[in-house]
């Protein structure tokens, strides 16, 4: 796993305002959002093709985050996708998927037998809200 920042400083960018961000950057956005929470995050690259997820750990926690940067809401592929890297990237305790455009009805019931947090644009504002 490697780690890497972003050479733009810092900004609280508005939820409302992410879609104007590329992928990378909003993988990089969520990245110091954890960070300023207490985390140390690393970026791993997946055998899957073009994979990327975070991992963030803080004392006892090992949180495993996919994130999808897209304008409509993301499927079962994209949580599946999350379930399996489990164990390749750290033996990881908590699941999250951030999606803002939110999850379909597959994604949301595959995500209750994982279990994986699901987190659409609701949940980054409370997250954001501390």
């Amino acid at each position: 796993m490697a780690t890497r920042r972003s050479a733009v400083p810092w900004q609280p960018i508005p939820l409302d305002g992410i879609e104007l961000m590329t992928g990378e950057e909003f993988q990089l956005w969520i990245a110091e959002l954890f960070s300023r929470a207490g985390y140390v995050i690393s970026f791993a690259k997946l055998r899957q093709p073009a994979t990327y997820h975070l991992a963030a750990t803080r004392g006892g926690e090992r949180a495993l985050i996919c994130v999808a940067h897209r304008l409509l809401p993301v499927g079962s592929d994209f949580v599946y996708r999350l379930i399996w890297a489990r164990d390749e990237v750290h033996g990881s305790n908590r699941l999250i998927a951030v999606a803002p455009a939110g999850f379909k009805a597959n994604a949301r019931a595959l995500a209750r037998k994982g279990p994986v947090e699901l987190w659409a644009i609701q949940e980054l504002r409370s997250f954001v809200a501390g």
